[in-house]
C-alpha cells in the first residue's frame, strides 16, 4: 500500500513465507512488515521513518541426513508400529537408525522477533545549512524451548529440557550538519559535521534440567519436575561515541581536496585510552581537463590522478578485554562439627590492562583512473601501502604462579603490507537490434 501527496509519502508492505524443504522437517516460516513514511511538516522541517518488524520461526526439526545416507534403500520404516523392535535401529544393530525417529520424541519452539528502524528529521537552516538527526534502534527477542521425551530410545537421562531467552538492544543517534556553497561557478565547498552516540546491551538466560520425576509429560513447561536443574546467565553492555569534521573543496571540478578528522570513543578500551583521533587527506587531479591535453582527448577521454593518506581504528575486541576476568569455582570444606559444606569462590583469572588502546591502521594510496577510446577501455591502477600498529596479543612474559592470573591482552604487535592492483574494463556495442 502506497500513496503520495505534496506533503506526505508513505509505503507499507506485508509478507509471509512458508517454505517446505526437500528434507522432511526442513521448514521455514517468516512474517515481515515494513513501513516507510516521509512527511514535510513545514517548508523547513521534514520528518520520516523507515521501520521493519519480522517474526522468524525456526521450530521445525529436519531429519538427520547422515542417517538417511547410511540406510539401505530397502530399509523399512516401522515408526508407527509401537511393538516393532526396529522402530529406531532399522537393521537391528546400531550402525543404521531411522532418520524420522528422533523428531517424533522432541518438542521444540524456536522463534526470533526483530524490530529495526530509522527515525529522522531534517531542518533547513539559514545560509544553506541543513541539520539532520537520525535515531536508529534495533531490538531482537529470541526464545527457544526444547524437550526430549524420556521414553525415547535415544534418551538416557530420563527426559531433557531447556528454556532459553535472549534480548538484544542497540541504538545509534547521529547529529549531522551539512553546508554546500558554490562561488563564481568555479569553486565548490562542502562541510560536514557529525556527533554520534551508540549503546548496546544484551541479556541471556538459559535454564535446563533432566531426569524428570514422576513424569516428563509437561516437558519444558514444567522444569521444576526435573531433578537436576542448572541455570546460566550472561549480560553485556558497551557504549561508543564519535565526533567528525570533513571538508571538500574543488576548483573547476578539476582540482579536488578532501580532509577529515574523527574522534572516536569506545567503552571496551582501557580507562587511559577510551578515545583516539584519526585524520585523513585525499587529493584529486583531473588532468584531462587541462587545455594542453586537448590534442589527445580524442583517444584519452578521461584521466584522473588520486592520492590519499589516512588513519582509522579497529574496535573489534572483546567487550571486557581491558578488565579483569573473574571466574568462580566450587569449594567444599568441613566445619568444626564435621559437617560438609559446599560453596563457591571468585578469583581473578586475567589481569586488567588500563592502557589497552585502539588498533591503528595508516594507509597510503596512489591511483590513476582512465577512459580510452570512448569507454572501449577503462581501468584503474592502484599503488598502496598499509601499516597496522597496536595489534592485540598476549605477552609471552612469565609471571609467578602465586599471582593466580594470566597476562592480559596488550597492543604489542604490528604489520605492514604494500602492493599494486590494476583493473580493466571494456564497453562496446556489437550491433543495433530493432
Amino acid at each position: 500500500v502506497s500513496n503520495r501527496t505534496d506533503k506526505v509519502n508513505y509505503h507499507w508492505s506485508l509478507g509471509y513465507v512458508d517454505r517446505k524443504g526437500i528434507i522432511v522437517g526442513d521448514d521455514y516460516k517468516n512474517l515481515r512488515t515494513r513501513l516507510n513514511l516521509d512527511s514535510k511538516i513545514t517548508s523547513f522541517l521534514t520528518v520520516g521513518m523507515n521501520a521493519n518488524f519480522a517474526i522468524r520461526d525456526e521450530s521445525s526439526q529436519p531429519v538427520t541426513w547422515e542417517a538417511m545416507a547410511k540406510n539401505s534403500p530397502y530399509a523399512s520404516n516401522n515408526l508407527d508400529n509401537l511393538e516393532s523392535l526396529y522402530r529406531y535401529y532399522v537393521a537391528g544393530d546400531k550402525s543404521t537408525t531411522n532418520p524420522l525417529y528422533a523428531r517424533e520424541y522432541r518438542d521444540q519452539t524456536k522463534k526470533y522477533y526483530s524490530l529495526n528502524a530509522n527515525l529522522y528529521a531534517k531542518i533547513q537552516l539559514p545560509f544553506g545549512i541543513e541539520y539532520q538527526m537520525n535515531y536508529t534502534p534495533y531490538l531482537q527477542w529470541y526464545h527457544k524451548f526444547y524437550h526430549q521425551l524420556a521414553d525415547s530410545e535415544v534418551e538416557t537421562q530420563g527426559g531433557t529440557s531447556e528454556r532459553q531467552h535472549d534480548i538484544k538492544s542497540h541504538w545509534t543517534v547521529d547529529n549531522i550538519i551539512r553546508w554546500k556553497k558554490e562561488f563564481n561557478n568555479e569553486h565548490n565547498l562542502e562541510l560536514t559535521l557529525l556527533a554520534n552516540a551508540e549503546k548496546k546491551e544484551t541479556w541471556s538466560t538459559i535454564a535446563s534440567t533432566y531426569d524428570f520425576n514422576p513424569s516428563d509429560v509437561l516437558g519444558h513447561h514444567n522444569l521444576a519436575s526435573g531433578l537436576n536443574p542448572t541455570n546460566q546467565s550472561s549480560d553485556t553492555y558497551w557504549t561508543g561515541d564519535a565526533l567528525m569534521a570533513r571538508i571538500f573543496y574543488s576548483f573547476q571540478n578539476k582540482y579536488m581536496l578532501t580532509a577529515s578528522v574523527r574522534r572516536d570513543g569506545y567503552s571496551a578500551f582501557g580507562v587511559n585510552n577510551k578515545r583516539a583521533t584519526f585524520p585523513s587527506v585525499a587529493l584529486g587531479y583531473v588532468f584531462t581537463s587541462e587545455k594542453f591535453m586537448e590534442g589527445i582527448n580524442h583517444w584519452l577521454n578521461y584521466g584522473k590522478l588520486r592520492f590519499s593518506w589516512g588513519q582509522n581504528g579497529n574496535r573489534d575486541i572483546g567487550q571486557y578485554a581491558a578488565l579483569s576476568n573473574m571466574k568462580t569455582n566450587p569449594l567444599t570444606y568441613i566445619g568444626p562439627d564435621g559437617t560438609v559444606y559446599t560453596s563457591t569462590y571468585i578469583y581473578v583469572n586475567t589481569m586488567a590492562n588500563n592502557n589497552l588502546r585502539w588498533e591503528r591502521t595508516e594507509s597510503y594510496n596512489l591511483g590513476l583512473d582512465f577512459d580510452l577510446w570512448s569507454q572501449k577501455l577503462t581501468g584503474t591502477l592502484e599503488l598502496f601501502k598499509r601499516k597496522r600498529e597496536g595489534l592485540l596479543a598476549t605477552s609471552s612474559a612469565v609471571i609467578p604462579g602465586t599471582v593466580g592470573a594470566s597476562m592480559p591482552q596488550e597492543n604489542i604487535n604490528s604489520d605492514e603490507t604494500f602492493g599494486w592492483e590494476i583493473s580493466l574494463g571494456h564497453h562496446n556495442r556489437v550491433a543495433n537490434i530493432d
